[in-house]
């Protein structure tokens, strides 16, 4: 795997575990994340990723600027999923839940394919690759 497909790797795997702690809650566990990190989407670990240095790094690539409008829905949805454990709404809180991961679902196909367009470019010879510079080859 290209080193500059890490970050996207440990995004996915962030993002992973925080639906995990709503399938967690579901089964009778504590939350195991702040509210904060629920109800704002730059306080999670893939919010702190995505609006640093994932903007940085990759904020340039329109797939890139879609995975927002995505990761915002997520956490409309993990806010709908505590107010429906608050109100003991299991039925309600199951098809959110089914919702949630069909959200991380799209997120993640949206990641893979940003890497995919990461490693793509990564593997692309530079502009000038295999020309002979006229400063090398000793020609004035």
């Amino acid at each position: 795997i290209p080193r500059e497909e890490f970050p996207l790797l440990a995004a996915e795997i962030d993002h992973r575990r925080w639906v995990e702690c709503f399938v967690r809650l579901a089964e009778g566990e504590a939350l195991l994340m702040s509210e904060i990190e629920v109800d704002d989407e730059h306080r999670c670990a893939f919010g702190r990723w995505f609006f640093g240095a994932g903007q940085e790094h990759f904020g340039q690539q329109p797939m890139f600027q879609a995975i927002a409008e995505v990761h915002h829905r997520v956490h409309r949805v993990g806010s709908e999923l505590l107010d429906l454990h608050r109100e003991a709404r299991h039925d309600d809180y199951r098809q959110h839940l089914a919702a949630l991961e069909a959200l991380h679902g799209e997120l993640i196909g949206m990641l893979r394919e940003l890497r995919t367009s990461v490693a793509h470019t990564a593997l692309q010879p530079t502009a000038f690759a295999g020309q002979v510079s006229p400063v090398n080859t000793g020609v004035s």
